[in-house]
């Protein structure tokens, strides 16, 4: 059931979760993110493609986990309620985890993501730097809608493509592959997963988007996931069959 006020639909917070995640979910496939990032292989690959491509996965997925807890750390800060903040927690310490987890394997393959310095995908680069300087101007700004907007950002679009849907897809076509890559994904992230893009964000979106200027933070958050979407998918179709990270072969 929905309002309306200057032809802006005000929706039940049930309803517009549904509305949201289904208008997020046509934008990943109208842009082609679906069929890039969510296509199940059909066809055998060159098992040296494939391993640099888990190779590179585990470099950028390390840094990935890394900047998210670090996010969602100052997420807290501008977190409405008690509650929220507690779920909040519990997911800084998944991705703390999930670094750790992936950290561990590389170790064991011979290699030290930490040595890298950064994400080697320039274009999470700036995403993780954007939203941080959002963060950190939001924990000096009184404006309540900073957080929804900042929550859509990352849970309800970039989490939910690369954090939650990706994630299975590439367990799934590497399983043949590498079964120890695979099991991390499909079995131990993922299951953490869910509930960060499922089920956290619907808590929070029930409790506090139920206002027209709430429900258009969250959009406006959306938004602002898109450009830098279309920067990490055109450089990471060159990442994928990336080579050389000896720089961070232990010695």
């Amino acid at each position: 059931m929905t309002t309306t006020n200057q032809d802006v639909l005000l929706y039940h917070p049930d309803d517009f979760i549904d509305h949201i995640t289904k208008e997020v979910d046509q934008y990943f496939d109208t842009e082609g993110y679906t069929e890039m990032w969510l296509s199940k292989d059909e066809e055998e690959k060159d098992p040296e493609e494939v391993k640099a491509s888990v190779l590179n996965r585990l470099f950028v997925g390390y840094y990935n986990e890394i900047y998210i807890r670090d996010s969602v750390m100052h997420t807290l800060e501008i977190a409405p309620d008690v509650k929220t903040q507690q779920a909040l927690l519990q997911q800084v310490q998944d991705e703390h985890n999930h670094a750790m987890w992936i950290n561990n394997l590389l170790n064991k393959r011979g290699y030290d993501p930490k040595s890298l310095g950064r994400t080697p995908s320039r274009g999470y680069a700036m995403f993780w730097d954007y939203l941080l300087g959002r963060l950190s101007r939001a924990s000096n700004v009184k404006d309540p809608f900073n957080f929804l907007n900042v929550v859509a950002t990352t849970q309800l679009v970039n989490e939910r493509l690369f954090g939650l849907r990706a994630t299975a897809v590439f367990a799934e076509n590497i399983a043949g592959y590498d079964e120890e890559v695979a099991e991390l994904y499909g079995d131990k992230i993922r299951k953490d997963e869910i509930f960060h893009t499922i089920n956290l964000p619907e808590m929070i979106l029930k409790k506090h988007a139920t206002t027209l200027e709430a429900q258009q933070a969250v959009r406006e958050g959306i938004e602002c996931s898109k450009l830098f979407l279309k920067i990490i998918s055109d450089e990471m179709k060159g990442l994928q069959t990336k080579r050389n990270y000896d720089i961070a072969k232990i010695q």
